[in-house]
C-alpha cells in the first residue's frame, strides 16, 4: 500500500506605493489628400475647384470631394442622378479623374 504525501507552502506578498504621471496634447496635423485608386500616389485638390481644408486630430477628414451633377431635366417620376467623378492634380500637375471620397 503506498501513501500520497502532498505539501503546503506559503508565500509572502507585500505591497508597496509608487506614483506615475503623463502629459497629452492634441496632434492637430492635417494629413494631405491621397488618391483613392493609388494611395501611394499624392495628389493635389483641383485648383480650379476649391476644397475645405482637412481637419487636425486623431479621428480627423482629409479631404472631401465637391459633388458637381451637372444640369438635369426635372422629372416627375422618382430619378438618380449621378455626381462627376472628382478631379485632382497629380505628381505631374496633371488633371486627373477619380471616384468621389471623403
Amino acid at each position: 500500500m503506498k501513501k500520497i504525501l502532498g505539501s503546503l507552502s506559503t508565500v509572502a506578498v507585500g505591497s508597496l506605493t509608487s506614483n506615475a504621471d503623463i502629459s497629452s496634447s492634441q496632434d492637430t496635423t492635417i494629413t494631405p489628400p491621397v488618391n483613392p485608386t493609388d494611395p501611394t500616389s499624392p495628389v493635389t485638390p483641383n485648383p480650379t475647384d476649391p476644397h475645405q481644408p482637412g481637419t487636425g486630430g486623431p479621428l480627423s477628414l482629409d479631404y472631401v470631394s465637391n459633388f458637381h451633377f451637372g444640369t438635369k431635366v426635372i422629372q416627375t417620376a422618382d430619378a438618380t442622378y449621378y455626381a462627376q467623378l472628382d478631379q485632382v492634380q497629380n505628381s505631374l500637375s496633371t488633371l486627373i479623374s477619380v471616384p468621389n471620397y471623403a
